[in-house]
């Protein structure tokens, strides 16, 4: 419930697993009710207005548009289906009705009723927005989310099932429900504070893929010396062991994958800056944080069957203060199978590494909070050098098991667990 001191009352219900299936705003002696058909899968199938039909969704192999007109028969006007353009954020773009335009040459045009774009965080530009006033505002928007336009929050606020999100402020209005599995993130930020290239999800993804390089030692000696780079050595990452929550890597993809909703986004992918040192140990060349190489990606059978998952991780990270310097690289497919119980997973994890440096792939169980690291090759133990970063890679791997084999685990000393066996 949310209480306003302009005589406002927002009251909300939820079904079992925490849908929002009913919005009430009672405000003086009128109140607006909101209610929500879902699938078994919790996908919003209808949206009334008390008893009245506001909305039906129109789905693919997900939610493409909205149809608003009434249910009737051997009859269809034109203009009530509204089709959603949304980008790689799904934030929708720009909403296109199926009232087309056509000209005596055969062309043809959509007519369009509203644009919008985002700042980063997601509040609308002002000089960049705009809706036909003739037609009704697309209630989705920012990440494809529903807005709150009652204002008991600002200006913009959105759902996203478990919390609501204001993009004004760029935080959610309470605490991530697992965020005791991520302490080194803020339990109020969005998308970890990377909004361009991440999402953020409800709050209860089902499981989490993490990959990431990084290189132990605390500095590194600089092998790439030249006359016209003074660096003496790179900093480091500084680590004794593999840990699932750090922020102490050269590169962090994390993917997340819902069953339940047939849906696979990810929330990092993230190659760290680079920092150069003289003799001393003082830093004198820094390079910006980018991209850790392409998006993962997954296969979109996942769509259709919703049984298995296989994500597709790559990562190209070059040092960007040596020119010709080899980068970092990976290649994985991993396929996750949850067990007919819900209580395991199998899996399968192929692809290869360079030598150097670290490397580390955990999967969590968001159902039980369980997290595996299934894949690790620490270069100390195998006596690597920067020189394993030249093509090819030499780590090759074909993996398989279940979850129940496996020892649940947060951090496990360099000293406790021995390299992955490659292929």
């Amino acid at each position: 419930m949310k209480t306003k001191n302009d005589s406002v009352v927002v009251r909300f219900k939820y079904d079992a697993t925490g849908n929002r299936i009913e919005k009430r705003v009672e405000k003086y002696d009128t109140t607006l009710v909101t209610r929500y058909v879902r699938d078994a899968s919790g996908n919003v199938m209808g949206i009334y207005g008390d008893t009245t039909v506001l909305e039906l969704p129109i789905y693919g192999s997900l939610r493409t548009g909205m149809f608003r007109g009434e249910v009737l028969e051997g009859d269809q006007t034109l203009g009530r289906r509204n089709y959603e353009l949304s980008n790689h954020l799904g934030n929708v773009l720009s909403v296109i009705t199926d009232n087309i335009g056509m000209s005596q040459n055969d062309s043809t045009w959509a007519n369009i009723s509203s644009v919008r774009d985002y700042y980063p965080f997601g509040l609308d530009m002002n000089d960049r927005s705009w809706t036909d006033s003739t037609m009704q505002e697309s209630r989705l928007g920012f990440n494809g989310k529903e807005k709150d336009s009652s204002k008991e929050w600002g200006n913009t606020a959105y759902d996203y099932g478990f919390r609501v999100y204001n993009p004004s402020i760029a935080k959610f209005l309470r605490s991530d429900p697992i965020a005791k599995n991520y302490p080194h993130s803020s339990p109020y930020a969005f998308a970890e504070n990377s909004p361009i290239q991440a999402i953020d999800l409800e709050g209860l993804e089902k499981y989490k893929v993490t990959g990431r390089s990084f290189i132990p030692m605390k500095t590194l000696e600089n092998p790439w010396y030249t006359p016209n780079f003074s660096a003496s050595s790179f900093a480091g990452d500084d680590r004794t062991s593999y840990q699932l929550n750090t922020t102490d890597f050269r590169t962090e993809q994390k993917v997340n994958v819902d069953f339940d909703n047939r849906s696979v986004s990810y929330s990092n992918n993230i190659a760290s800056g680079t920092k150069a040192l003289d003799k001393v140990g003082k830093v004198i060349e820094t390079s910006e944080a980018g991209p850790a190489g392409p998006a993962p990606t997954f296969g979109k059978s996942f769509l259709e069957n919703g049984n298995s998952v296989t994500i597709h991780l790559s990562i190209d990270a070059p040092n960007k203060l040596v020119a010709g310097a080899p980068a970092i690289n990976y290649q994985f497919d991993v396929t996750i199978t949850p067990s007919a119980d819900k209580k395991s997973f199998d899996y399968q994890i192929t692809g290869a590494t360079d030598g150097f440096p670290a490397y580390e792939l955990w999967i969590t169980d968001e159902t039980n909070n369980k997290s595996y690291l299934l894949l690790n090759s620490n270069p100390i133990e195998s006596n690597e050098t920067p020189r394993a970063l030249f093509p090819p890679m030499e780590n090759t791997y074909n993996l398989k098991g279940n979850s129940k084999s496996e020892t649940p685990a947060e951090k496990v000393d360099f000293k406790d667990k021995k390299n992955t066996p490659k292929k």
